[in-house]
């Protein structure tokens, strides 16, 4: 009887892997006047690119994809799954290095707006 013998065989694909969207870095400013705090994230929710705006103003500075959606949570994430209920804006590629910033202002009554650059009300040049 002849003994088996094993080879080693490496199977090696090739072909073109989806391109990754750039990186694009991001200041989202907050003002709530609103009694609960307001939480902002990027969908799919990232654990990492979230925040909450207590009564009062504040920025983060987040480095997202391009592609990806800004949009207002039902509570904070650590509170347990979180749903999106309102798309906030959605992250544009930029020229390289270029900051895409987004403001958010929640009223007392709770009505939201938004719009895009260093907000009127922001005490200063950019907050990142």
């Amino acid at each position: 009887m002849t003994p088996l013998r094993w080879a080693a065989v490496a199977i090696i694909a090739i072909g073109c892997a989806a391109p990754q969207p750039p990186a694009v870095p991001v200041a989202i400013y907050g003002r709530n006047a609103a009694p609960v705090d307001a939480w902002f994230a990027t969908e799919p929710i990232d654990p990492l690119a979230n925040v909450g705006f207590g009564r009062d103003i504040g920025v983060a500075c987040w480095t997202v994809a391009a592609g990806s959606q800004v949009v207002m949570l039902d509570h904070s994430p650590s509170l347990g799954p979180a749903n999106a209920i309102r798309p906030i804006a959605v992250i544009a590629p930029q020229p390289a290095s270029a900051r895409q910033e987004l403001w958010v202002d929640v009223a007392a009554d709770g009505s939201v707006s938004t719009g895009r650059g260093v907000p009127p009300w922001w005490p200063g040049g950019s907050g990142c």
